[in-house]
């Protein structure tokens, strides 16, 4: 399970290495580009194409880059990273079967995501026969405040916690109904805490409704939360108790597993 880092001086800056740091911001800027160029990511990072060029060829050495004529891709070396940490850091592998089972008993999309600096990441998700497609596609960070699932893991977090990623990531829109104000998503957060689940109610897309429930570590701490969603979908006991039974499953399974 992820634990919190520390840095060795309490209060001091932690080390950072810039060319760690450059390599990533190459790596990000080749998720957003399509097969990008030495040219396009130079542009696109501020950076000299000398210097993205020997980036890339280091990450192409170690099999993370592929290039193709002038173009580089990502490449499928990062699907084994992405394995390790959905099966063996989060321990994901042992509720594929429960989420899989909840998207057929309620027929929606269902998901299962952790918090991880202070936005939600979905680590699985299984559509049942009138599952619609969503924006929260596997290993996509979003907002805890726009989802069901973002606000029961918020619900459940320290109230220092909260004002610290409130302030440091904000409450931005993505649709009308989004909450944007610090006092509605502390009062929101009340609710959820009092009855057990959080409800998205087009507050990430227009059109989809979804509610979400918090699953617990065994040590008391929230560790993340499964959802379940679609377009108009009923809130009511044929969506709340599924989920609810779900989530309460898989934390027993978590704590006799040990």
């Amino acid at each position: 399970m992820a634990t919190r880092q520390h840095s060795d001086n309490a209060g001091s800056r932690p080390v950072e290495i810039k060319s760690v740091k450059t390599s990533f911001r190459i790596i990000e800027a080749m998720k957003s580009l399509e097969e990008p160029s030495v040219t396009e990511l130079a542009a696109h990072t501020d950076l000299a194409k000398s210097t993205v060029h020997k980036h890339l060829k280091t990450l192409e050495h170690a099999n993370y880059v592929t290039k193709n004529d002038d173009v580089y891709r990502l490449g499928a070396r990062f699907l084994d990273l992405g394995g390790y940490v959905r099966e063996d850091c989060y321990g994901v592998g042992r509720i594929k079967q429960q989420i899989k089972e909840l998207a057929e008993e309620t027929g929606e999309v269902a998901h299962f995501a952790v918090h991880e600096h202070g936005r939600a990441i979905v680590l699985y998700r299984e559509s049942g026969r009138q599952g619609v497609p969503t924006r929260s596609r596997i290993g996509k960070r979003m907002y805890l405040h726009q989802t069901a699932y973002g606000k029961a893991i918020l619900a459940h977090l320290p109230e220092a916690e909260i004002e610290e990623i409130v302030a440091r990531v904000g409450l931005p829109t993505a649709t009308d109904s989004t909450i944007t104000d610090r006092t509605s998503l502390i009062e929101e957060l009340e609710t959820v805490r009092e009855r057990g689940y959080a409800i998205n109610d087009e507050e990430s897309t227009m059109g989809l409704r979804a509610i979400g429930a918090p699953v617990h570590s065994t040590d008391g701490e929230v560790f993340g939360a499964c959802s379940i969603a679609g377009p108009k979908m009923p809130i009511d006991e044929s969506t709340i108790d599924p989920l609810i039974r779900m989530t309460k499953q898989f934390e027993l399974e978590m704590k006799y597993s040990r």
